[in-house]
Protein backbone atom coordinates (compact mmCIF):
# COMPACT_ATOMS: atom_id res chain seq x y z
CA UNK A 1 0.00 0.00 0.00
CA UNK A 2 3.08 2.55 0.76
CA UNK A 3 4.89 1.63 -2.17
CA UNK A 4 1.27 2.17 -4.34
CA UNK A 5 0.86 6.00 -2.91
CA UNK A 6 4.79 6.53 -3.63
CA UNK A 7 4.32 5.52 -7.36
CA UNK A 8 1.72 7.37 -7.85
CA UNK A 9 3.01 10.64 -5.95
CA UNK A 10 6.36 10.34 -8.00
CA UNK A 11 4.11 10.14 -11.02
CA UNK A 12 2.16 13.32 -10.51
CA UNK A 13 5.38 15.30 -9.98
CA UNK A 14 7.11 14.25 -13.09
CA UNK A 15 6.63 16.56 -15.71
CA UNK A 16 4.30 15.81 -18.54
CA UNK A 17 5.87 14.87 -21.87
CA UNK A 18 4.88 17.34 -25.10
CA UNK A 19 2.08 15.91 -26.64
CA UNK A 20 1.49 16.31 -30.44
CA UNK A 21 3.58 16.31 -33.44
CA UNK A 22 6.39 19.14 -33.70
CA UNK A 23 3.88 21.03 -35.92
CA UNK A 24 1.30 20.94 -34.01
CA UNK A 25 3.57 21.99 -30.81
CA UNK A 26 5.12 25.15 -33.07
CA UNK A 27 1.20 25.81 -34.42
CA UNK A 28 0.18 26.45 -30.66
CA UNK A 29 3.10 28.30 -29.99
CA UNK A 30 2.35 30.88 -33.02
CA UNK A 31 -1.27 31.28 -32.39
CA UNK A 32 0.05 33.00 -28.91
CA UNK A 33 3.16 34.83 -30.23
CA UNK A 34 4.76 37.23 -29.53
CA UNK A 35 3.08 36.62 -26.06
CA UNK A 36 5.04 33.81 -25.08
CA UNK A 37 7.39 33.35 -22.16
CA UNK A 38 10.84 32.94 -22.45
CA UNK A 39 10.77 28.91 -22.27
CA UNK A 40 8.05 29.41 -24.76
CA UNK A 41 10.11 31.42 -27.24
CA UNK A 42 12.97 28.61 -27.02
CA UNK A 43 10.77 25.76 -27.58
CA UNK A 44 9.72 27.37 -30.37
CA UNK A 45 12.80 28.01 -31.52
CA UNK A 46 13.87 24.62 -30.97
CA UNK A 47 10.85 23.16 -33.04
CA UNK A 48 11.10 25.79 -35.80
CA UNK A 49 15.28 24.25 -36.43
CA UNK A 50 13.69 20.65 -36.47
CA UNK A 51 10.99 20.97 -38.67
CA UNK A 52 11.08 19.85 -41.99
CA UNK A 53 10.34 22.62 -45.30
CA UNK A 54 7.15 21.02 -45.53
CA UNK A 55 6.21 21.67 -42.16
CA UNK A 56 7.24 24.95 -42.46
CA UNK A 57 5.30 25.48 -45.85
CA UNK A 58 2.08 23.92 -44.02
CA UNK A 59 2.68 26.64 -41.26
CA UNK A 60 3.30 29.73 -43.50
CA UNK A 61 0.27 28.69 -45.91
CA UNK A 62 -2.07 28.70 -42.91
CA UNK A 63 -4.04 32.01 -42.83
CA UNK A 64 -4.49 32.13 -39.29
CA UNK A 65 -0.91 31.39 -38.27
CA UNK A 66 0.69 32.43 -41.60
CA UNK A 67 1.14 36.20 -40.37
CA UNK A 68 2.60 35.24 -36.83
CA UNK A 69 5.17 32.42 -38.37
CA UNK A 70 6.62 35.63 -40.91
CA UNK A 71 6.75 37.83 -37.91
CA UNK A 72 8.64 35.04 -36.22
CA UNK A 73 10.56 34.44 -38.59
CA UNK A 74 11.46 37.99 -39.09
CA UNK A 75 12.21 38.58 -35.26
CA UNK A 76 14.51 35.52 -34.47
CA UNK A 77 16.51 34.83 -37.96
CA UNK A 78 19.71 35.25 -35.36
CA UNK A 79 18.07 32.59 -33.17
CA UNK A 80 16.73 30.20 -35.86
CA UNK A 81 19.57 29.91 -38.64
CA UNK A 82 21.86 26.94 -38.70
CA UNK A 83 25.19 27.87 -36.93
CA UNK A 84 27.72 27.62 -39.16
CA UNK A 85 29.77 25.06 -37.52
CA UNK A 86 27.19 22.71 -38.30
CA UNK A 87 27.73 22.33 -41.92
CA UNK A 88 31.39 24.11 -42.20
CA UNK A 89 32.32 20.45 -42.85
CA UNK A 90 30.26 20.65 -45.95
CA UNK A 91 31.56 23.48 -46.71
CA UNK A 92 35.24 22.20 -46.25
CA UNK A 93 34.50 19.06 -48.40
CA UNK A 94 33.13 21.19 -51.79
CA UNK A 95 35.76 23.32 -51.41
CA UNK A 96 38.51 20.61 -51.12
CA UNK A 97 36.80 18.86 -54.18
CA UNK A 98 36.99 21.99 -56.45
CA UNK A 99 40.71 22.25 -55.40
CA UNK A 100 41.13 18.70 -56.18
CA UNK A 101 39.44 19.04 -59.61
CA UNK A 102 41.25 22.32 -60.66
CA UNK A 103 44.22 20.51 -59.66
CA UNK A 104 43.89 18.00 -61.87
CA UNK A 105 43.06 20.03 -64.64
CA UNK A 106 46.26 21.84 -64.37
CA UNK A 107 48.34 18.88 -63.89
CA UNK A 108 46.99 16.71 -66.74
CA UNK A 109 46.60 19.27 -69.72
Amino acid sequence: MLQLATSRDSAQEAPAPSVGTTIDQAADLLVRYPDLSTPELARLIELYRSMSALDTAQLISDTRIGPKMTQFRAENRSEIRVPFHQYSVFVFIAVAGFATIAWALLVYQ
